[in-house]
């Protein structure tokens, strides 16, 4: 918990979106690549076989000056550089979006942005399903503990996206 998206990327996948980042010595997990690298890459050298990810991030970005719109190149760049690593352009992706929180400003227009401008362009990509935790929310906590709806909604948009089911999986937005 609690880390940047840069700390899952590689270091070429951050390049490529412009992103400069630094190691905070207080916080050693934020460390570009640092994650990726310890708990990524080692499965990257397979052979592996996998259909697809999921991924519940993002709060950590909230705070950071430009975060959304940094976020709507790194996400998307890291999904294609795991995709590419693995040796399955058609892995399923999906990604659970920002639940309500009071950390982020007595708005809310920080979770709201990070949602809509740094979260939902990786849902542009091909096979990449996303579910919606801002209608169970829990007060101001981050991570609601009702965790099956969100669950069950990243369930559906897989066997939707990635084994062609018939089932309908979008979020309401």
């Amino acid at each position: 918990g609690g880390t940047p998206v840069e700390s899952w990327s590689t270091l070429e996948s951050l390049a490529s979106c412009g992103a400069t980042h630094y190691c905070d010595e207080e916080r050693p997990q934020g460390c570009p690549s640092r994650l990726y690298n310890a708990m990524i890459h080692p499965f990257t050298v397979g052979p592996m076989a996998l259909s697809g990810f999921t991924w519940y991030q993002g709060e950590s970005q909230l705070g950071v000056g430009g975060a959304a719109q940094s976020y709507a190149c790194t996400f998307p760049r890291m999904i294609t550089e795991w995709r590419k690593l693995f040796k399955n352009p058609d892995a399923f992706f999906g990604f659970v979006q920002l639940a309500c929180w009071c950390g982020g400003g007595a708005s809310g227009d920080a979770e709201a942005e990070m949602r809509s401008l740094g979260q939902m362009p990786a849902a542009l990509l091909h096979k990449v399903g996303y579910a919606t935790n801002a209608d169970h929310c829990d007060g101001c906590n981050i991570h609601p503990p009702a965790k099956q709806f969100v669950s069950n909604r990243l369930a559906d948009s897989a066997l939707a996206l990635q084994y062609g089911k018939d089932v309908p999986w979008r979020s309401p937005t």
